[in-house]
């Protein structure tokens, strides 16, 4: 609202000859409804605002400008998809396409702070423009709120989004070769690109009783750093990896708060983090899931804002029916940031915000028959090899199926490779899927498995399927490792058919083998490939895309 009749100083007019006195804005209120996925409203108050005396044509004139000025700010932020910066002085964000090249543009605002600042306007990384001058106070407030878009013509009400706030509290935690500490209470947390210093936090889904169609962790940064990548990895689920334990004192191994119930604290408690097998582990490597999110900026990140991470919706959701979730936060660079924790003594703790889908009119899910996810046989120009199963030696083959573009989840149910018996017929071979690491490897956590008796093979190389107890609630980014290996019997219990150099080998796949049973695992291998096939089902959100 622009109010009549008060004289306030103005910045130079750029089309008179003597010198003007400007425009001014006193107590200009936008209401801004913003409908995307990612931002449901947005209330920004500017109030920009001088002294000066003028006549009533200049006075005129400048509030033209100065509408025109709130006009361009207001018209880009009705826009706005997503923030990377959101302060009471500046506000960074994403608007759709506009140049044709199929990419969102960027739109930066700022106020230099200080009585008689500037206001600049920064369009994709160009040149910083100055959009108003003279300006004595320019501050944002926010409201947020997420709802999906509506369907076409159903009249569907906005679904809106749900914040979950961090279960116990967030904490730093060290990760050595030998033991995990917490240094939970903190009003920070910190988090870096080693496991040395790692962050985790906790959030209940307990109550969250609907199918999660969107989400983002919500970071309040207390120190900022560069423009490295931030990472999000959810932690392998078990009991006592999902138990938080309320603790009394700050800074301690034992009783911080947050601190997981089973930790390795040095010497005083010898449980670990767990793999999905239940075994102890001493490296977050190994006990944490595939990226679900992260965010990677152009510009560099700063001191008290929020930060959005966008994260896997279907990954979300597969912790769900487990009641909670436990999120790894890595900033991919040698420094540190700190971000609030949820005793953070301004409050400002990490936050899930979900969004269920709209309560009527969306695409329902669909589960397809099962079929063949992904296989490899007898690729063009390749040749047959095999590969002994012995005690400890053992072959694996990486694999990350294509699916639908609107998957929500998948699910495996069974595998077949090719196998002969070696010469005596007492072995048994255990065939499993493991959860691979960051390098495509699997690790030590088994999450299904089957057997084969060698006495059942035949002499020369057959198709042998293994059916296993479906394995589930599978996010569409996650690839697995099928391993199979030695369970019982004499050295060598059964010999396994690969590919080498076919051309093309099959996509998002490759052959490793071990000689120490699993400890460690053979560079893959893109120009080989077992001969194997792996059976499944996918769900999407209404007819496959």
């Amino acid at each position: 609202m622009i109010y009549p009749g008060r004289k306030r100083k103005l910045i130079p007019h750029p089309r008179r000859g003597r010198r003007a006195r400007g425009f001014s804005l006193m107590e200009a209120v936008v209401s801004i409804g913003v409908t995307t996925t990612l931002m449901g409203g947005m209330v920004s108050v500017m109030s920009i605002a001088s002294m000066a005396s003028y006549n009533n044509i200049e006075a005129t004139e400048n509030t033209y400008q100065a509408r025109d000025t709130i006009s361009q700010i207001t018209t880009d932020l009705s826009l706005a998809e997503s923030f990377t910066e959101r302060t009471s002085t500046t506000a960074a964000f994403k608007v759709p396409d506009r140049d044709g090249d199929g990419l969102s543009e960027s739109v930066r605002y700022a106020w230099s702070g200080g009585a008689g600042g500037t206001l600049t306007r920064q369009y994709n990384g160009g040149p910083v423009v100055t959009i108003a001058e003279d300006v004595h106070h320019f501050n944002l407030g926010y409201i947020t709120k997420v709802v999906q878009p509506a369907a076409a013509d159903t009249g569907d009400a906005e679904a809106e989004e749900v914040t979950v706030a961090a279960l116990g509290d967030t904490m730093l935690v060290s990760s050595g070769s030998s033991s995990t500490r917490s240094y939970g209470g903190r009003t920070t947390m910190i988090v870096r690109g080693y496991d040395y210093y790692t962050g985790l936090v906790g959030f209940d889904l307990s109550g969250v009783d609907y199918t999660i169609a969107s989400a983002k962790l919500r970071l309040f940064t207390t120190r900022a750093y560069g423009s490295a990548k931030l990472s999000v990895y959810p932690m392998v689920h078990t009991a006592n990896n999902a138990s938080w334990y309320e603790g009394t004192k700050n800074g301690q191994y034992e009783a911080g708060a947050a601190c997981y119930r089973y930790r390795s604290y040095q010497s005083r408690n010898p449980k670990k983090w767990e793999n999905a097998s239940g075994a102890g582990q001493s490296y977050f490597t190994r006990i944490r899931g595939s990226e679900i999110g992260s965010i990677d900026p152009s510009s560099s990140y700063q001191a008290n804002q929020w930060i959005e991470i966008p994260l896997t919706a279907s990954a979300v959701e597969a912790y769900r029916s487990s009641g909670s979730i436990t999120l790894n936060i890595k900033h991919n660079s040698w420094a540190w940031m700190e971000f609030a924790s949820k005793e953070h003594s301004g409050g400002n703790g990490p936050e899930l915000l979900l969004a269920p889908a709209s309560s009527g009119g969306d695409a329902e899910a669909q589960e397809s028959a099962e079929m063949a996810l992904i296989e490899h046989d007898n690729a063009p120009g390749g040749y047959f090899k095999d590969d002994k199963i012995k005690d400890d030696e053992w072959s694996a083959q990486y694999f990350k199926p294509t699916l639908p573009s609107n998957t929500e989840s998948w699910k495996i149910n069974g595998v077949r490779i090719r196998l002969k018996k070696d010469r005596s017929t007492n072995g048994v071979i255990s065939v499993q899927i493991r959860n691979a690491d960051s390098n495509q490897k699997p690790t030590s956590s088994i999450r299904v498995q089957g057997t084969v008796n060698e006495s059942d093979l035949s002499s020369s190389f057959e198709w042998v399927r293994v059916n296993f107890t479906p394995l589930g609630e599978l996010s569409p980014d996650d690839g697995f490792c099928l391993v199979v290996a030695y369970s019982s019997g004499s050295s060598t219990i059964a010999k396994i058919e690969y590919e080498k150099d076919g051309n093309p080998m099959t996509s998002n796949s490759h052959w490793m083998t071990t000689w120490n049973s699993g400890s460690s695992w053979s560079s893959p291998e893109s120009s080989k490939d077992m001969r194997f096939t792996v059976y499944g089902t996918y769900t999407t959100l209404g007819d496959p895309e």
